[in-house]
């Protein structure tokens, strides 16, 4: 293999010793030119996106990895970058696609590079689970916002906006089981105050939850 194997050229220089025609001598001397030798596979940078930075169901990504490849002669190093098609990606002993879908399994296993019989470590995978981090009341223009004595509280028209931490942004309306407040069903008196009130909204996904309020 090109990378991994060092090969020889021979030349053989052939001097001759002339005085007024005629050859008194030759010399033959041997020169053996080595092939820089593959001691070696390292990373240069590292991806990214940190290994400990993924949540089940994303996509790996090794963008901005990039490998050298040491020779005993390293005026040869050779950087190749995360894509070159001659490197192997392995995680545990499995051989993986480079935009591999983690899920929660893959949690603590090595990540690694191989170019033939070379191997390099570039870091330990985390994946955490998928989970809502905040919510946020979205423009709802229909929630009605005004009330007098006697009136009940209405949750109709209300649109929360939940953010995930892979980035994922979902829109949750009202009617939605996720959706709850201690204002559901409240009827106002004059035993409440006049005047701007704050209303809490839960909102519960996978067991997690969120809180906001209003207006």
């Amino acid at each position: 293999n090109a990378w991994l194997s060092s090969q020889a050229c021979i030349f053989v220089l052939k001097a001759k010793y002339v005085k007024e025609g005629i050859t008194l001598g030759e010399k033959e001397q041997v020169i053996t030119v080595l092939e820089s030798v593959v001691t070696g596979l390292v990373v240069k940078t590292n991806p990214t996106k940190a290994l400990n930075s993924y949540v089940e169901g994303q996509p790996l990504n090794l963008t901005g990895l990039k490998l050298e490849v040491i020779y005993g002669d390293t005026s040869a190093n050779t950087t190749l970058n995360y894509n070159n098609e001659i490197i192997t990606y392995y995680l545990g002993d499995e051989d993986i696609a480079r935009n591999k879908v983690v899920t929660l399994a893959d949690t603590g296993k090595t990540l690694k590079a191989k170019i033939d019989d070379l191997e390099v470590t570039i870091g330990t995978l985390i994946i955490d689970s998928k989970r809502v981090v905040s919510v946020a009341v979205q423009s709802s223009p229909n929630l009605k916002t005004t009330y007098t004595y006697g009136d009940t509280m209405s949750f109709e028209g209300l649109i929360l906006r939940a953010t995930f931490n892979d980035g994922e942004i979902r829109e949750i309306r009202y009617p939605n089981n996720a959706i709850t407040s201690s204002f559901m069903d409240k009827t106002f008196s004059e035993e409440d105050t006049l005047g701007t009130t704050n209303i809490d909204v839960k909102c519960t996904i996978d067991a997690i939850t969120v809180t906001t309020s209003f207006p």
